[in-house]
C-alpha cells in the first residue's frame, strides 16, 4: 500500500526519507513511509518538523556531538564534529571549539610594545601556528625587515612559541522541554511507521502522540518524559551498546500501553506513551554508536510489559537528570583522555614497527597503557602537544548547570 504522510490532517505521500536518530547526532537508519517533503510549494512536514523540533534538539546536545567528534553520515557536508562557537576563556578572550574539542581563537590578536631602547615586542595570539607566521611575517614587513633575513627571523620566533589551552566555561545546557519532548516522540514514531503498518492503519490508536509530536497538544508529562525509573527493555538479540550509543525500543503486547524508548548518548533515557492500547504486540530495536557508525536492530524479541506499563507513573526528576548529565561529561572527559592517550600510545610504538615490524593492534595498545603509571600518563597528556600546555581540559559543566523542564 501507498503510505500517506503520518501527521494528523496531511494527507500527501510519504516519500521523504526521516533519520530515526538525527543525522546530526550520529544517527545513520533513514526509513521512508512517515513524512511528506517538500513540492510544489508545499513546506513538507519533514523539513517543518526538523526545523522546529530537531533543530533545538541538536542544539541543546551540541557539547557531546563536538567533543566526541561525531560528524553524522553526511561526510560530503562535513567530516569532523561541529564547532561550538563563542565560548569565553578565564583569560578574557573569546574561543570556538572545534570538533573533538580542539580550542581556537575566534579573531587573531597582535600586540606590539615598544621598548626603550627603540626594540619592539610582538605578541601574537593566533588560531594555528601557520597563521601566527602569516602575521608575524606582515608584521615584520611593516617594520622594515629585510625580505632576505624574513625567513630567519621567522624561525627564531618559532622557537619560542607557546601553545596554551585556555579554561573554557559554558554556561548552561537545556535538558528538557516540551520541544526536547516532541522530538523524542517524533523518533519513536519513526521507527514504528518505518517498520510497520500500524501508523497507517490504525492512526486513531496513537492519535494523542501524534497530536503532541504535530502540535505540541497536551502536557509533556502526560505522554513523554524523562525516565530513571525503571529498567529499558534489553533485547537479547543485540550485543551490549558502546558508551555513547543511541537507542530507539518500541514495545507493548497488543491491547496493553505500547512505548518508546529512547536513550541518547547512552545516558540521557526518556520515554513516551505511543498508544494507550496497542493494535498489535510490536517489538523493534534499533540502537547506533555514533561514533563509530556501527549499528543493529531486532524484532520480535521478548520484553517485559510491566515496564511498558509503568511508564505513566515516570516524572520529570532534576536531581536524577542533573546526577545523569554529571555523568555524562564524565564519561566524555575520560573519552577525550583516552584518545590523546591512545595517540601518544601510537606513536610510541611506531618506533617498533620501523625497527622489528610490530604491529599496532587494539590489545596491544591496551597493554602499554596500562603498563604506564597514572604519572607518567598525566605527564604525557600534559606535554604532548607543544612545549609548553598549561590545560588541556575545560571547565565543563559549571557546577550547577540550569535545567529547563
Amino acid at each position: 500500500m501507498e503510505k500517506t504522510c503520518i501527521v494528523p490532517g496531511c494527507d500527501r505521500p510519504a516519500d521523504s526519507r526521516e533519520h530515526v536518530i538525527l543525522s546530526a547526532l550520529g544517527g545513520r537508519l533513514n526509513l521512508r513511509g512517515i513524512f511528506c517533503k517538500c513540492s510544489d510549494g508545499h513546506v513538507g512536514c519533514n523539513k517543518r518538523l526538523g526545523d522546529l523540533l530537531d533543530a533545538p534538539l541538536t542544539e541543546a546536545y551540541r557539547p557531546f556531538t563536538t567533543f566526541l567528534n561525531v560528524a553524522g553520515d553526511r561526510p560530503r557536508r562535513r567530516t569532523t564534529g561541529p564547532a561550538l562557537r563563542g565560548l569565553a576563556g578565564d583569560d578574557g578572550k573569546v574561543y570556538d571549539v572545534q570538533g573533538g574539542g580542539q580550542p581556537g581563537m575566534q579573531k587573531a590578536k597582535i600586540e606590539v610594545n615598544n621598548g626603550p631602547d627603540g626594540s619592539r615586542q610582538i605578541t601574537i595570539h593566533a588560531r594555528s601556528p601557520e597563521e601566527a607566521e602569516r602575521l608575524l611575517a606582515a608584521q615584520f614587513k611593516r617594520f622594515g625587515v629585510d625580505p632576505k633575513n624574513l625567513q630567519g627571523a621567522i624561525q627564531a620566533a618559532r622557537a619560542r612559541r607557546v601553545r596554551s589551552y585556555p579554561w573554557l566555561e559554558i554556561e548552561s545546557v537545556p535538558v528538557g522541554g516540551p520541544e526536547q519532548f516532541r522530538a523524542v516522540t517524533k523518533m519513536a514514531l519513526a521507527l514504528l511507521a518505518g517498520r510497520t503498518e500500524l501508523l497507517h492503519v490504525h492512526p486513531e490508536a496513537f492519535r494523542a502522540a501524534l497530536s503532541f509530536m504535530n502540535d505540541g497538544v497536551g502536557q509533556p508529562g502526560e505522554l513523554a518524559n524523562h525516565d530513571y525509573v525503571s529498567t529499558f527493555p534489553a533485547p537479547q538479540a543485540t550485543r551490549e551498546p558502546r558508551t555513547f550509543h543511541h537507542s530507539v525500543t518500541v514495545c507493548g503486547e497488543k491491547g496493553r500501553p505500547l512505548v518508546g524508548f529512547v536513550t541518547l548518548f547512552g545516558h540521557f533515557r526518556f520515554s513516551v506513551i505511543l498508544s494507550p492500547s496497542s493494535p498489535e504486540t510490536v517489538a523493534l530495536h534499533y540502537v547506533v554508536c555514533p561514533l563509530s557508525g556501527d549499528r543493529e536492530e531486532s524484532r520480535d524479541f521478548s520484553f517485559d510489559q510491566a515496564v511498558c506499563d509503568g511508564a505513566k507513573d515516570h516524572v520529570f526528576d532534576q536531581p536524577k537528570i542533573l546526577a545523569a548529565f554529571r555523568k555524562a561529561w564524565g564519561a566524555v572527559q575520560e573519552h577525550g583522555r583516552d584518545a590523546r592517550l591512545e595517540a601518544i600510545v601510537e606513536g610510541g610504538l611506531s618506533l617498533l614497527r620501523e625497527h622489528d615490524g610490530e604491529t599496532l593492534t587494539p590489545d596491544l595498545a591496551d597493554q602499554v597503557a596500562q603498563k604506564m603509571s597514572e604519572e607518567l600518563t598525566a605527564y604525557l597528556l600534559r606535554n604532548s602537544e607543544e612545549d609548553d600546555v598549561t590545560n588541556d581540559y575545560f571547565k565543563y559543566p559549571p557546577e550547577e548547570p540550569p535545567l529547563t523542564a
